[in-house]
């Protein structure tokens, strides 16, 4: 920070491997240590571009005295020659994801047409390669064939209901054309594909907002998209449209449900569901066969299969085991960088918490949640996709002709 003050430059100068320096404006009030002491105590807004491969790549972050650094989240924009791509990431995301999600929006004006996708997925296939499958879902019974399928694994903690849409329209395609399954398979795992439409699909909810006024750019940048949000980008798309539904809870199966997936058995009709599970969202897409078909994709490659086999409680503590070594390396790294093992430990059990205007917040809304919040959540996250999923099945055997379904 410098103030230039008659023929003396004051400094204010921290050691770092970057230099930086910020000129304070002229015409601010106050002794030069007041001036100095109050432009280091504001959030500084610090930006890093980088101009590469005809588009400008750039990194903002807003930086607070005493906060951790890197930020929890940061602004990644990428400019291309007609527009301004935006997305908030985590301040700890790796330069492989970075890349991803700049090939996603370098690959958006490359894209195929959705009508015309299905000539690329066409395949000699009449099933899925094993690779491909999760688990068999036995659980909902032999008048059905239900699998789970691998999905491109989230790792933005915000995009959940982004990768459910993407998965929806992949599985829809697949199913309209037996035999293209390797291509969809390949199309599920594709990070550049999913990134493209994900990122295009938040830029076309920008627009919705600005032109609208429903909401503010910043609420749909973030990468969160809630039931409003999904149905612009369905009812925007030709593929989509009529073919998706939203539940953002199992309470709300109702008879329409019922009857789109009775349509499936008497009209040969394919039908996607994106669910909502607590604070998640998965996909589920039927199709008609000699058994009706059932995918069901979860981005963060739970087993469902397993969550019923072993109960919704015994399952969330496995989960929070198998999860434990990945959260202490991302507590170490941030906040608690130079905090002791025990303490470390503390805060995987008891949570960190967080304070709006001297209020302390729900935990359930706390970046890093008690151990029994999210074991909680978790828990109801299972019990309302197995729900979901007993919905549907119920539906298909209340329609079947054949008394058997």
């Amino acid at each position: 920070w410098r103030l230039d003050a008659g023929l003396k430059i004051f400094e204010l100068a921290l050691p770092t491997t970057m230099a930086m320096e910020c000129l304070l404006p002229v015409g601010i009030e106050g002794t030069v240590g007041s001036q100095l002491v109050d432009a280091f105590r504001r959030p500084l807004e610090v930006s890093w571009r980088l101009d590469a491969g005809g588009v400008s790549v750039v990194l903002r972050a807003v930086v607070e005295l005493g906060s951790e650094f890197p930020p929890p989240m940061m602004m990644l924009e990428v400019h291309g020659p007609s527009r301004v791509t935006q997305l908030k990431i985590p301040g700890m995301a790796e330069p492989e994801q970075i890349d991803e999600i700049i090939q996603g929006v370098l690959s958006q004006g490359a894209d195929v047409p959705d009508e015309l996708e299905t000539a690329r997925l066409l395949g000699p296939d009449d099933g899925w390669d094993p690779s491909a499958v999760l688990d068999k879902l036995e659980f909902l019974g032999q008048e059905v064939e239900a699998l789970q399928l691998r999905s491109q694994r989230q790792w933005h903690s915000s995009t959940c209901s982004h990768h459910a849409l993407f998965n929806a329209g992949v599985l829809l395609r697949a199913a309209r054309h037996p035999g293209s399954h390797s291509e969809a398979r390949q199309d599920l795992l594709s990070s550049r594909l999913l990134w493209g439409r994900t990122l295009g699909g938040i830029q076309e909810l920008v627009k919705h907002g600005e032109v609208s006024g429903k909401w503010v750019a910043s609420r749909v940048t973030s990468g969160m998209a809630d039931e409003a949000h999904l149905q612009v980008l369905i009812d925007s798309n030709p593929l989509l449209c009529g073919a998706v539904r939203i539940l953002s809870m199992p309470e709300q199966w109702s008879t329409e449900e019922e009857q789109a997936v009775a349509s499936v058995v008497t009209e040969g009709r394919e039908v996607a569901f994106l669910l909502g599970a607590a604070i998640h969202w998965v996909c589920v897409v039927v199709s008609p066969g000699p058994k009706p078909r059932i995918w069901y994709l979860d981005s963060e490659n739970r087993r469902l299969a397993e969550a019923v086999r072993l109960g919704p409680e015994a399952f969330a503590a496995a989960d929070e085991e198998a999860n434990r070594a990945r959260r202490i390396v991302t507590l170490g790294a941030g906040r608690l960088q130079q905090a002791p093992d025990a303490e470390i430990q503390r805060v995987l059990e008891d949570g960190m918490p967080q304070y709006w205007r001297g209020v302390t917040q729900a935990s359930e809304f706390w970046r890093f949640k008690p151990r029994n919040v999210r074991e909680r959540l978790m828990q109801l996250q299972m019990v309302a996709i197995e729900t979901h999923l007993t919905n549907i099945v119920k539906a298909l055997r209340a329609a079947a002709p054949n008394p058997a379904l």
